[in-house]
């Protein structure tokens, strides 16, 4: 319901909407017709959305991915799932140097859930992701058949026993 009257108090002008956030109009205007799934998180919602990607299969981070993302201003997201699927984010940090620092975690990240040897599905999946600063943004692009991404909804693995 608080929803929903946030909504019907910014259509009576009684709260201001999306619109009047000129950077959230700009992001929204740079993904307009790029895919058919699109969308843009901000605060929380962000890390929300990273932390399945990055502890996906029970995998463990040596940080809190709220704390990690502290930097990010918004995510930038699309999809497209023809055939297989492909993703490309833009994650938009506070400055330069933040997304340079949060570059090198992920692909320290990436390269240490591969030579961990995790399920074929998580190393054959980070094996596509591409991960770059640009700017005072990181670009991750990841492909890959629709079935690798089951890897997010599995239990972590028990602990192997001799």
């Amino acid at each position: 319901m608080s929803d929903l009257r946030a909504v019907l108090d910014g259509r009576a002008g009684q709260r201001l909407t999306l619109e009047s956030n000129p950077s959230m109009v700009n992001w929204e205007a740079e993904l307009e017709g790029t895919a058919p799934q699109w969308g843009v998180l901000t605060g929380k919602g962000a890390a929300n959305m990273a932390a399945p990607w990055l502890t996906g299969g029970g995998a463990k981070l040596p940080v809190d991915p709220s704390v990690a993302l502290a930097p990010v201003m918004a995510v930038l997201y699309r999809m497209e799932w023809s055939s297989g699927f492909s993703t490309h984010l833009s994650i938009i940090c506070q400055n330069a140097e933040s997304a340079t620092a949060l570059e090198k975690l992920l692909a320290l990240w990436r390269d240490s859930q591969q030579a961990a040897g995790g399920s074929g599905d998580t190393v054959s999946l980070l094996a596509g992701l591409d991960v770059q600063a640009n700017g005072s943004r990181v670009e991750l692009s990841l492909t890959g058949p629709i079935e690798a991404l089951d890897i997010m909804s599995r239990p972590p693995a028990a602990p192997a026993t001799q």
